[in-house]
């Protein structure tokens, strides 16, 4: 799934660059990515502690879910968000629940090396709060970027800054809440097959 993801990632990068003009976008999704991708590969082999507590599904499940997000954002960066059909609804919702299961997943080897066991419900909320006061700040960030300076960098054509920034809150949150649930539902599934 990687190398699907970085194919995505780059042809994304291009297209972007050299048929839509969008310097962001080849920024983002030609070094950002790409490298954002690589990274659990990089502490899975490099850091010892890592590779002492889980084993190469760990890796293996964070590229699927990695995967998702990057071919979910890669229309929505090129064209979508240009149509007016509030494709960014579904896109904050889903990237909100792949984004939670992610962290979930990276944050594992973490409380294992630290403490052992995972106190399930506490290690969800404390990820829940934390990608949710990072998408509070990230909004606020956008908003105020495209307030101060006019653009229209972040937000789906057509539709006002301010509603845009709260739908995307919101359906954020909703798809945190859904993982939160999710995970919580498969805990011991999805985290048994991880350990050494």
């Amino acid at each position: 799934m990687i190398i699907a993801s970085l194919v995505i990632s780059i042809g994304t990068a291009l297209t972007g660059f050299f048929i839509k003009n969008k310097a962001v976008v080849f920024i983002s999704y030609g070094f950002i990515i790409p490298l954002a991708l690589l990274l659990p590969r990089f502490f899975y082999y490099f850091d010892s502690k890592v590779k002492k507590t889980v084993n190469f599904n760990w890796v293996r499940k964070l590229d699927f879910f990695a995967f998702f997000i990057v071919a979910l954002n890669a229309p929505g960066s090129l064209i979508l968000h240009d149509l007016n059909f509030q494709y960014d609804r579904f896109l904050h919702f889903s990237v909100g629940f792949l984004s939670l299961i992610i962290f979930f997943f990276l944050w594992l080897p973490v409380t294992k090396i630290k403490g052992g066991c995972i106190p399930k419900k506490q290690f969800l909320i404390f990820i829940f709060f934390v990608l949710f006061i990072g998408l509070f700040f990230w909004e606020t960030l956008q908003y105020i970027t495209d307030y101060l300076f006019g653009t229209k960098l972040f937000f789906d054509l057509g539709q006002n800054i301010s509603i845009d920034s709260s739908e995307d809150i919101f359906f954020g949150f909703l798809g945190l809440v859904a993982a939160v649930l999710y995970l919580i539902h498969n805990f011991d599934k999805i985290t048994l097959p991880v350990w050494k």
